[in-house]
């Protein structure tokens, strides 16, 4: 029998040495702005998800589009979570939000794409975000039974010759089980659940961070360029000719105001 620690400093194969790290998250930033999208609050600018796909016949008006402003909102999260520094300690946690994160923009347009009557062929995944996000990121069964699962990222240095000396001795029966793109399937959570109370240590071979952005928004740039196409009257259902500002600075000037109540009381 395997004799195994449970005090585990950190999951990450290398705890000792983050400091690569802050510079893939760094690239991801860039990586994503190089696709179009800019931090700006102002939503008509927020290229080009947004006014991206707004007829240009429709110049600046004052109309509020639900369906673009919504969209631009998820995407900022995304690009929250890039720039957010603070995480750059703890490269686990930064990649289940990560995951969800992209996912959750991902099924917007998805859903989004049968709403509007779009057609649209999403381009071919190089990896499985949705999987990943879905039995990694947030139903996590597969890894819950496994005790003190590691991460290997492959953007660390030595990844890659870190994942062959893990795969071979994953090969040689030596108690290692290899949890990667393959493996990261509901179907096969009930075969992780069989060996879970086991002396087998997992490892969560994870690819490139830069893969599942890739992936996403190759997804993005085919939903723009089909909406960009859709009929007017198509994009009238999601205007609101009448949205009222005012009404939410009236919302939230009553709940300071009930806040300060409350402090006083």
């Amino acid at each position: 029998m395997v004799v195994r620690k449970v005090e585990l400093p950190d999951d990450i194969m290398n705890p000792g040495d983050l400091t690569w790290f802050p510079d893939v998250r760094k690239s991801l930033v860039r990586e994503w702005r190089s696709k179009g999208y800019s931090w700006n609050r102002r939503w008509r600018k927020r290229l080009p998800l947004a006014c991206g796909i707004i007829p240009e016949d429709r110049g600046d008006n004052d109309a509020h589009l639900s369906l673009p402003c919504s969209l631009a909102a998820e995407a900022d999260h995304v690009e929250a979570l890039l720039r957010l520094s603070r995480l750059d300690r703890d490269p686990v946690l930064f990649l289940r939000l990560y995951l969800i994160l992209l996912d959750e923009l991902c099924d917007r347009m998805d859903k989004l794409r049968g709403k509007l009557g779009l057609s649209i062929q999403w381009p071919t995944r190089n990896v499985n975000a949705s999987a990943w996000a879905n039995h990694v990121g947030k139903h996590r069964l597969a890894l819950v039974v496994y005790h003190h699962p590691l991460y290997l990222f492959l953007d660390s240095p030595g990844g890659p010759a870190c994942e062959s000396h893990v795969r071979r001795l994953a090969s040689e029966e030596s108690g290692v089980v290899v949890v990667d793109g393959k493996t990261v399937d509901e179907d096969k959570a009930d075969d992780h659940a069989k060996i879970g109370n086991t002396a087998r240590l997992a490892v969560v071979v994870v690819p490139p961070l830069v893969e599942f952005l890739k992936d996403s928004l190759g997804r993005y740039a085919a939903f723009v360029t089909a909406a960009k196409g859709m009929a007017t009257s198509t994009l009238d259902r999601f205007e609101s000719k009448s949205f009222d500002n005012d009404l939410v600075e009236r919302l939230r000037r009553a709940c300071e105001t009930g806040a300060a109540t409350g402090q006083q009381r």
